[in-house]
């Protein structure tokens, strides 16, 4: 196990804690675990994660282990500030086998602690008010909320919202609530979700905007030898290599059109005022106004899309509640559309060494290469279309019992850094 302070190479990982809390007794599980894995993900409102244990202990009769453990974490990358900490609730063993005589092995899997009290919470009441407050609220304070301790990042909305929650948990409700925001730029596109940084109610536009954390890249590098044979360690070259990468979608076009990424139509009929409205959405149109993870689409301007392929009816209801006008989402409810789709668009698999502050919703910038003989016109072998930057939508921590640590990374992009007529 590394130093605390010091990192001697990357993919280092520093446990301070790792204990099972029963009903009479705390067990240490650093010199027990096989395997750890932390998984965040933009569309899982929690942490979740497993531990894999080997023991001769029979900890599932003398703790006992019965469904109501928690387990406590406390893990670093050496040098680094962001860890893996908190307290999470242990809700599952599974895969118990024996090695060996008097030697078992199982998984215990855990979740965010604050998942319990959202599975034992609903809500039958009206909320009124802007929806970035109301999601402030159910997040942080109202006693039918989470109540959480971790920290909160609620991105300001400028709408306002009306409506009754029916036997809905804490999540449903912000889930409802994140459909219906609209930021000071106009962008609806909220999502809800847990990354170590805590809680986040942000849109993903917002999130395209970041600055990347760490630039990555897949190449055939290997360390400098000395006059001696041995290689000289550069923890942060180290660091910026992708030990593997997959595609497992380069592109969908089907999928893409039937999710409405490219065009779409809605029609609306108000209850009160009894008017019908069209609506016609284009992502061309679009793309322009609102942030981006890179300069270009990634579809041309000729693609084959019409309105009438994707067709929405809604219902509105004007003033249906005292003080507010309209409350339904229909102005905006194409636009979330394609910004929804698009982040199934256009997927990347990486597995880097490991460090505690890569997180889900963060920015990173992946540089690959062209799988092709060198033209002599150009020395610039970088691919265009799978480097530029990415979002990481979702991230595995994985730890060894040798204190090894990768991550494992699923990254989006809405966008490409070189126009489609330029590709070639």
């Amino acid at each position: 196990m590394a130093s605390a302070d010091t990192l001697t190479q990357a993919g280092d990982i520093d446990i301070r804690k790792m204990e099972l809390v029963g009903k009479y007794s705390t067990i240490n599980l650093i010199g027990m675990f096989s395997n750890l894995n932390i998984y965040e993900d933009l569309f899982s409102p929690f942490i979740t994660g497993s531990v894999l244990l080997v023991e001769s202990y029979d900890l599932i009769n003398k703790l006992p282990i019965i469904g109501e453990e928690f387990l406590i974490l406390d893990i670093t990358t050496p040098g680094f500030e962001k860890r893996i900490n908190g307290k999470f609730y242990v809700y599952k063993v599974s895969d118990k086998s024996t090695v060996r005589d008097k030697l078992s092995m199982y998984t215990l899997e855990f979740i965010s602690i604050d998942a319990v009290r959202d599975l034992n919470l609903r809500l039958n009441n009206a909320w009124s008010g802007f929806c970035s407050d109301i999601a402030d609220k159910l997040i942080r304070s109202d006693s039918r909320g989470l109540l959480t301790d971790k920290p909160v990042l609620v991105e300001q909305s400028i709408n306002g919202i009306k409506f009754v929650a029916n036997n809905w948990s804490p999540v449903k409700t912000l889930n409802y609530i994140a459909e219906k925001s609209v930021n000071v730029d106009g962008i609806s596109s909220y999502m809800f979700y847990e990354n170590r940084d805590g809680y986040n109610f942000i849109s993903l536009h917002s999130l395209y905007a970041g600055a990347p954390i760490q630039d990555f890249i897949f190449d055939n590098y290997e360390r400098t030898e000395t006059n001696v044979g041995d290689t000289i360690k550069d923890v942060e070259q180290d660091f910026k290599r992708i030990l593997t990468m997959n595609i497992p979608e380069g592109f969908d076009f089907i999928q893409r059109l039937s999710k409405g990424m490219f065009t779409s139509n809605l029609t609306s009929y108000d209850m009160v005022t009894k008017r019908f409205k069209r609506q016609y959405f284009s992502s061309e149109e679009q793309f322009n106004k609102m942030p981006h993870l890179n300069k270009f689409p990634l579809n041309s301007t000729e693609v084959v899309s019409a309105p009438d392929s994707l067709v929405f009816n809604k219902i509105k209801h004007t003033a249906m509640h005292n003080g507010f006008d309209d409350i339904s989402n229909s102005d905006k409810f194409l636009f979330r559309l394609s910004a929804l789709a698009n982040t199934q668009g256009f997927k990347l698999k990486i597995t880097t060494l490991g460090r505690t502050d890569y997180t889900a919703g963060k920015v990173v910038k992946v540089k690959t290469f062209r799988v092709e003989t060198v033209d002599d016109k150009s020395n610039d072998m970088t691919d265009p279309t799978y480097s530029g930057n990415y979002l990481i939508a979702a991230i595995n921590h994985n730890i060894n019992g040798e204190s090894k640590h990768t991550c494992t990374m699923e990254l989006i992009k809405d966008s490409l850094s070189t126009g489609i007529g330029e590709l070639a």
